[in-house]
C-alpha cells in the first residue's frame, strides 16, 4: 500500500501465486508511528501499491501504538480506477479467522485470510477499513506518498 495519511492503523498486503504451491511473497509494507487521530464510526480508505503479481492477498493490519483495543468491523479490498474509486466487480470482503470483524489488542497485529484475488505486479490496490468504535490515539504511516480517504462521521460501514 502506498498510505497518505493513514489516520487510524498501518497496513501490509501480501501476495502469492498460490499459497498451497508457493510461499507469501511481501507486496507492500509501510512504517509505522504513534499518535494518529482518534476515529470513530468511519472508514478509512488506504492506497496500496503492489510491488508482485499473484491470486491471492492477504493483508496485516496493526495496533502497535494503539492506545487501545481497536474494533475492526469490516474490510474490503479492490482495484482502484483513480483517487479513492474502485473499479467495477473487483471489491472482495476480507476475513479473519472466517469473521467479518475482529479485535485487534494494544501492540497487537491481526493478519487476515488469503483472498482469492488476482493481482498485477505494479498495481494499485484499495483497502477500505470501517472502524465502528473510538480508536483512541492510533497507530499510522506518516510518510506515507499516496492520498488516503476518511469517510465523515457516522456513516456505518462503507467498507
Amino acid at each position: 500500500m502506498t498510505l497518505a495519511g493513514v489516520r487510524d492503523l498501518a497496513a501490509s498486503a501480501t501476495a502469492a501465486a498460490d499459497a498451497a504451491e508457493q510461499p507469501w511473497v511481501g507486496g507492500w509494507e509501510a512504517g509505522m508511528t504513534a499518535a494518529g487521530p482518534s476515529l470513530s464510526d468511519q472508514t478509512v480508505r488506504m492506497a496500496v501499491h503492489t510491488n508482485v503479481a499473484g491470486r491471492k492477498v492477504r493483508l496485516r493490519l496493526s495496533n502497535a501504538y494503539g492506545s487501545a483495543p481497536l474494533v475492526i468491523g469490516a474490510v474490503n479490498v479492490a482495484v482502484r480506477t483513480s483517487g479513492g474509486s474502485l473499479a467495477a466487480r473487483t471489491r472482495h470482503k476480507v476475513t479473519f479467522h472466517g469473521a467479518t470483524g475482529a479485535v485487534i489488542p494494544v501492540g497487537g497485529e491481526l493478519g487476515s485470510d488469503a483472498v482469492d484475488f488476482t493481482t498485477a505486479a505494479d498495481e494499485d490496490l484499495l483497502v477500505s477499513v470501517y472502524l465502528p468504535k473510538t480508536t483512541g490515539p492510533a497507530t499510522f504511516h506518516s510518510v506515507a506518498r499516496d492520498t488516503s480517504y476518511i469517510s465523515w462521521a457516522n456513516p456505518g460501514s462503507v467498507a
